[in-house]
C-alpha cells in the first residue's frame, strides 16, 4: 500500500519541480505583487515591478494585470495590458475576449460623439481587409501583409485573413527569390563584361608591345625590343611571331657584341701602356735603317739600336712612344713619320686561385682580354671540381676594389656571353669549391684525430708526436 502511495505521490513532485523551474520563484512573486487592489473603483499607484523580458512570462504578466484592471472598473488600464498580450500572441482568445469586453464597457458608458465600440471595431477591421486585399491584388505583397496583420491582431479567428496572409507572404518570397536571382544574372553579366574588358585591355597592351619591340628592332634599339618581346612571352607564351623576333633579336646581339669587341680590341691597343717584357717593333718611313725591333727592359727602358739612346717606355702608350722617336730621330731626319706596333706582350698578369687551394699567375697575351679567353688559358675546372655558377671575379684597387660573381656555367654551357667581361690587369679570379666539397673538409678535419689515433703504432714516439699535435 505504501509502496503504491509513493509511485503516485512521486509524478506529482516531479510535474512541481519542472514548474517551479521553468516559471522561477522570482516570476511567480512578481506576478502575485504587480498590481495593487482599488479602492471604490479608483486605481491606486502601482508597485514598480520590473518586467519580464521572456515573451511567455510577459504574456503572463499583463495578462495578470489585464484581469486586475477589468475586475476593479479600469477598462482603459484593462485594454493597454490585453493590446500587449494580443501583440504577443494574436491567438490568445481570452485576453481578446476581454479587451472586446472592456470597450463595451466603455461603449455602454458612453463615448463621447461616438458610436458603440463594436461597430467601430468591425468597420475598422473591413476597411483594414479591404486594403489588403487591394494591396495583394496590386502586388504591394508588404502593404498587405501589413493590414492581414492588423487585423489578426483585432480578430485571431479571422480565417480569410490569414490565408490571405499566407499568400501574400508566399508570393513576397517568390517575389525576393525572383530578385535574387536577377540580380545574380546581372552579377554574373557585369563580371563577364569585366572579364571581357580586361581580355580587351590585355590584348591591346600586347599588340602595343609587339608594335614598340619590332619599332625599336627597326632602330636598332635591341634592349629595348628584347625587354618587349621577352615580356610577351612572359605574358602569353607563344604570341604571333615572337620566338621568331627573339632569335632575331639573339643574331643581332650577337653580331654586334663582335663589332663592339673589334672595336674595343683597337681601343685597349691604343691605350695600353708599354712594361717590362713587352716586344714593340718599330718602323720609321722611308728609313729602314732605323726601323728595329726591342724589348722593353726590366726597369722600363727600351734602346735604339742604331743610335744607342735610351728612352723610358714604362707606362707609355704606342702613340706616346712613337713620338718620343720622332723627336729623337728629328735630329737625324727631317720630319720623320714614325709607327710601333706591339710585338709582344709580357708585362701584364692576372691571377687564378684553385678550389682545393693555391693558385697561378697567368701573362696577358692581349691588350683586351676577357673572362672567357682568361678562364681558356688558366684551364677550366672540371663540373665536380669548383661552383662554376658563382665564379667571383676580384679588380683589385687601392680604395674601391670591385667584386663580381659570374655563371661561368651558362657561358660554357648553355652559350650565354652577356657576362663575359673585359679583365683588367691584376684581376683575380676565384674558383669557389663546391658545397659538398667544403662539408667533406670540416668532416675530415672533425675526424682525423680519430683517424690518426687508429693509426698510431706502439712506439713512444708515435703517441709522443700525437700527444703534442692534438694534446696541447
Amino acid at each position: 500500500m505504501r509502496a503504491k502511495i509513493l509511485t503516485g505521490i512521486f509524478p506529482l513532485l516531479v510535474f512541481s519541480c519542472l514548474i517551479f523551474c521553468a516559471y522561477g520563484e522570482d516570476d511567480l512573486l512578481m506576478e502575485e505583487s504587480a498590481v495593487e487592489p482599488t479602492v471604490s473603483g479608483e486605481v491606486r499607484e502601482e508597485v514598480q515591478v520590473e518586467v519580464p523580458l521572456r515573451p511567455d512570462q510577459r504574456i503572463r504578466y499583463f495578462y495578470h494585470r489585464g484581469l486586475d484592471a477589468f475586475e476593479q472598473g479600469n477598462y482603459p488600464g484593462a485594454i493597454e495590458c490585453f493590446d500587449e498580450v494580443v501583440a504577443l500572441d494574436p491567438d490568445y482568445r481570452r485576453a481578446d475576449y476581454y479587451r472586446r469586453e472592456s470597450w463595451n464597457q466603455l461603449a455602454a458608458e458612453g463615448i463621447p460623439g461616438g458610436e458603440p465600440v463594436e461597430e467601430i471595431l468591425v468597420e475598422d477591421l473591413r476597411t483594414e481587409f479591404d486594403n489588403g486585399r487591394l494591396a495583394l491584388s496590386e502586388g504591394r505583397y508588404d502593404d498587405a501583409i501589413g493590414s492581414f496583420q492588423a487585423v489578426l491582431r483585432v480578430n485571431p479567428s479571422h480565417n480569410e485573413a490569414r490565408r490571405l496572409l499566407g499568400e501574400a507572404r508566399l508570393h513576397q518570397e517568390k517575389q525576393s527569390l525572383a530578385e535574387e536571382e536577377a540580380l545574380a544574372e546581372q552579377l554574373m553579366r557585369e563580371e563577364a563584361q569585366l572579364r571581357n574588358m580586361a581580355q580587351e585591355e590585355e590584348d591591346l597592351a600586347l599588340r602595343r608591345a609587339y608594335a614598340e619591340g619590332r619599332t625599336a628592332l627597326e632602330r636598332g634599339e635591341l634592349d629595348r625590343a628584347e625587354a618587349s618581346f621577352t615580356e610577351i612571352r612572359r605574358q602569353r607564351g607563344r604570341y604571333r611571331r615572337t620566338d621568331y623576333f627573339l632569335r632575331r633579336l639573339d643574331h643581332e646581339i650577337q653580331r654586334k657584341q663582335e663589332v663592339d669587341l673589334a672595336v674595343s680590341d683597337r681601343e685597349a691597343i691604343r691605350q695600353y701602356t708599354l712594361g717590362p717584357d713587352d716586344v714593340v717593333r718599330v718602323v720609321v718611313r722611308n728609313h729602314p735603317e732605323f726601323s728595329f725591333s726591342a724589348r722593353v727592359e726590366e726597369g722600363g727602358e727600351l734602346i735604339i739600336p742604331l743610335t744607342n739612346e735610351i728612352i723610358m717606355a714604362n707606362g707609355l702608350t704606342r702613340d706616346e712612344l712613337a713620338e718620343e722617336l720622332r723627336k729623337r730621330l728629328t735630329a737625324y731626319i727631317d720630319d720623320p713619320f714614325v709607327k710601333i706596333f706591339i710585338a709582344s706582350y709580357g708585362s701584364k698578369k692576372f691571377y687564378v686561385l684553385q678550389p682545393s687551394g693555391g693558385g697561378a699567375e697567368y701573362i696577358m697575351d692581349k691588350a683586351n682580354m676577357t673572362l672567357w679567353d682568361c678562364m681558356f688559358m688558366a684551364g677550366i675546372p672540371q663540373l665536380n671540381s669548383a661552383a662554376l655558377r658563382r665564379i667571383q671575379v676580384i679588380t683589385p684597387h687601392s680604395t674601391h676594389p670591385t667584386h663580381r660573381w659570374i655563371n661561368v656555367y651558362s657561358m660554357l654551357y648553355q652559350g650565354k656571353m652577356q657576362d663575359n667581361i673585359r679583365i683588367e690587369p691584376g684581376t683575380i679570379i676565384y674558383y669557389p669549391m663546391l658545397a659538398i666539397d667544403k662539408f667533406s673538409q670540416i668532416i675530415k678535419k672533425v675526424t682525423q684525430p680519430i683517424t690518426d689515433l687508429a693509426d698510431l703504432g706502439d712506439s713512444y714516439e708515435d703517441w709522443d708526436d700525437f700527444r703534442k699535435k692534438y694534446l696541447r
